[in-house]
């Protein structure tokens, strides 16, 4: 399917769009100027005005890693000391300078005028504010770093953690004021752990995420809900949807691979309320010029614009 027939949404500050790129986000090769091309119409087609004030986390796999953004440039924090010394900050970011780009699952920043940029295929999306301090940022939540049982998150704490963690440290920002508006990921009916995924249930039901799991299926948005509101984030500001990856109107990696998902045909998850996004707030993407792709990966993609 081409990018033209991607969705759209726009709010306040905020822009979701959901386009099959033509590309493999996880295995994308960097040499192939093609890939390039589209990674960079549909990044182009959701940030604003100011290209050299965006930037773009990397996929990685599942870290708990923040990186922060300001008038000096951009750097990674320590996510196991909370600590951004001796890390790297880099002046001459360019966003589809692919090197230079930072490797990260959430971002930061109250510099008016910054958008900051998350991708992910299924995994949760998340924006998050601080209205009294004007911080704003978003995160990229699998089910491994939403609760810090990936490997690659330093001092197991989770994605989720170490940014109220720094959103407080950097700007202030007490848990309690923050609010969070999560954007569609996988729903239950779709996310299965069967097989050598059991060890991974038997590990979140030891965390206290057993009302999460239900037999073989995991509800990565209820985990995400849980995790925030263990952090300090109060229930009441925390906006759901009942939208997710896996409905006809968005996009779901793991769809395209139907031999690995239980029920390709669920078009939505109700077992979230709440709803913020409907599917009469999507539009569809304008992108004439976009190549035409014959290979089938999806991206969901979120930007929030510091005002």
């Amino acid at each position: 399917m081409p990018l033209s027939e991607g969705r759209f949404y726009q709010g306040d500050g905020t822009r979701y769009i959901a386009a099959d790129v033509g590309f493999n986000l996880y295995k994308q090769s960097y040499a192939n100027a093609e890939s390039d091309t589209v990674n960079t119409l549909m990044l182009l087609h959701a940030t604003v005005e100011q290209p050299d004030l965006s930037y773009s986390t990397r996929l990685i796999y599942m870290t708990n890693q923040v990186i922060l953004v300001d008038e000096e440039g951009i750097r990674l924090v320590n996510p196991a000391s909370g600590n951004d010394d001796g890390f790297i900050a880099s002046k001459d970011y360019r966003l589809f300078n692919e090197p230079m780009q930072l490797r990260a699952d959430a971002m930061i920043t109250n510099t008016p005028g910054v958008s900051l940029i998350a991708y992910a295929a299924d995994c949760a999306l998340a924006r998050i504010e601080d209205k009294r301090t004007g911080a704003v940022g978003v995160f990229h939540a699998a089910y491994k770093n939403a609760t810090g049982l990936s490997e690659n998150c330093a001092g197991g704490k989770s994605i989720i953690a170490t940014t109220i963690e720094q959103m407080n440290k950097q700007f202030g920002s007490m848990p309690e004021d923050l609010t969070v508006t999560l954007f569609p990921a996988i729903s239950s009916r779709t996310l299965t752990l069967g097989g050598t995924g059991k060890i991974w249930l038997e590990q979140l039901r030891e965390q206290g995420f057993s009302d999460c799991i239900n037999g073989e299926h995991l509800s990565l948005t209820k985990v995400v809900v849980k995790e925030l509101i263990r952090h300090g984030v109060k229930k009441h500001n925390i906006a759901l949807t009942s939208l997710t990856t896996d409905s006809p109107l968005l996009q779901s990696y793991r769809l395209a691979r139907p031999a690995e998902c239980k029920n390709p045909y669920f078009a939505a998850d109700r077992e979230v309320r709440g709803c913020t996004i409907s599917p009469d707030d999507f539009v569809e993407l304008d992108a004439d010029d976009a190549p035409q792709m014959t290979r089938s990966n999806a991206a969901n993609l979120l930007v929030v614009t510091k005002k």
